[in-house]
């Protein structure tokens, strides 16, 4: 809108882009306070920042972030981005005036990332330097973030074209500052991103976390190679099967169902019908894999009642850890009851009973039991998890405080 407001002379223009790129900067910028730059930016600079960690209620994205981030030296990565984007926009000729392709910078991060979507293998951007250089603890909003700040410092830049339906098109190319920043006379300011939380929850969760992560991954690569294998006998391009964005959302939701696969973006129903089936299938398998902490918790059960079973030979009613607990059975709780029965009315007893069963009758009614399973219909250990669930009874005993066992199976 800016560019191409004919009316507009260059130093008005020149002062609506600086101030685009301050509001751009602002939304990037994960470590300075957000309200501290909201107040110097309207002139007031004495605000100190710690203010705004004394209420944790509203506190600010930034300081509440503040011990996560990681300060990177980004400067080779960047001399790398810059040299790639040399040789695929401008051929060689460094010159910041005179790009010879028409390259986005999303188009660019996807060659940062090691992309196999349909324009990187179509026009060979595969082949470039920069192609999978990142790491894979830099992940896609880092590098966004990365190419914008080369952008705001003007070692890349952005033309921006207007189409025939006033869309406009920004496409990436070198800066004025490109090739000083290669030959060491600009410097990138500090490059923060964020890091791994730490958790307050022990090394348990971290190996949970970390299991799930290497399913995920590992997932991931058999989508890949099973989109491949399919593509090979098909005719096919991989990306016309599945695009990399779809095969990642399969490994991050790992469906279980039919319904679940068609929620991912890019499923549609035709493709559902005609490959679906295979990539449900490895979905389901590998969603099963993290379920095992479910079913190591289902084996303990069981293991626990047979052991129960194998040691009592009383009233199956009556729990085994309290039948050997000295002169306290249930015989004597009873006439414990019975006797302290006679220092109260049938009224106020009657009374007393109604009440608590009015109360354990809401207390049913305000949690009722959850059926909501059709998310692991399919899967073998979730059903057998459910059947255990179904069939251990654990049911209230005819004694009070004491739990019924499971019937025993002949």
């Amino acid at each position: 809108m800016v560019l191409s407001d004919k009316t507009m002379n260059k130093a008005s223009a020149s002062v609506h882009m600086n101030n685009l790129y301050r509001v751009v900067q602002y939304c990037e910028n994960q470590t300075e306070c957000r309200r501290a730059q909201l107040l110097e930016y309207f002139g007031e600079t004495g605000f100190d920042s710690a203010e705004c960690s004394e209420n944790q209620a509203t506190i600010c994205d930034n300081c509440s972030c503040a011990g996560e981030m990681v300060d990177m030296d980004v400067t080779q990565v960047a001399k790398m981005v810059v040299e790639s984007v040399n040789t695929l926009i401008h051929r060689g000729n460094s010159n910041w005036k005179r790009p010879m392709a028409q390259l986005t910078l999303k188009h660019l991060v996807d060659v940062f990332k090691g992309s196999q979507n349909a324009k990187v293998e179509r026009e060979s951007l595969n082949r470039c330097v920069m192609y999978g250089k990142a790491d894979e603890n830099f992940h896609r909003n880092d590098a966004e973030r990365l190419f914008r700040m080369l952008v705001m410092q003007d070692i890349l830049a952005e033309d921006l074209t207007v189409g025939a339906h006033s869309q406009v098109i920004s496409y990436a190319k070198l800066g004025p500052k490109a090739m000083d920043f290669l030959n060491d006379r600009v410097k990138l300011p500090r490059f923060f991103k964020r890091g791994t939380k730490s958790s307050k929850r022990g090394t348990d969760t971290k190996g949970e976390t970390s299991n799930n992560t290497n399913v995920t991954n590992t997932c991931y690569q058999q989508l890949v190679s099973c989109c491949k294998r399919l593509a090979e006998e098909s005719g096919l391009k991989p990306h016309h099967i599945f695009a990399d964005v779809t095969l990642r959302q399969m490994a991050d939701k790992l469906p279980m169902t039919r319904e679940e696969m068609l929620d991912i973006e890019g499923v549609t129903e035709y493709k559902m019908g005609k490959f679906g089936q295979q990539f449900l299938e490895l979905t389901l398998a590998y969603g099963g894999a993290l379920l095992t902490s479910d079913n190591a918790m289902t084996s303990d059960f069981e293991s626990m009642i047979e052991n129960d079973r194998m040691s009592t030979g009383g009233d199956e009613c009556e729990s085994p850890y309290w039948a050997s607990a000295g002169n306290f059975t249930a015989g004597n709780k009873k006439s414990k009851f019975k006797k302290r029965g006679k220092f109260q009315s049938k009224k106020k007893k009657s009374n007393y009973q109604a009440a608590s069963k009015s109360k354990n009758t809401s207390k049913k009614a305000a949690n009722p039991p959850s059926t909501n399973t059709n998310n692991y219909m399919n899967n073998p250990i979730a059903k057998k998890y459910q059947s255990f669930s179904k069939n251990r009874n654990l049911g209230s005993g005819r004694n009070p405080g004491f739990l019924s066992l499971p019937p025993k199976k002949y």
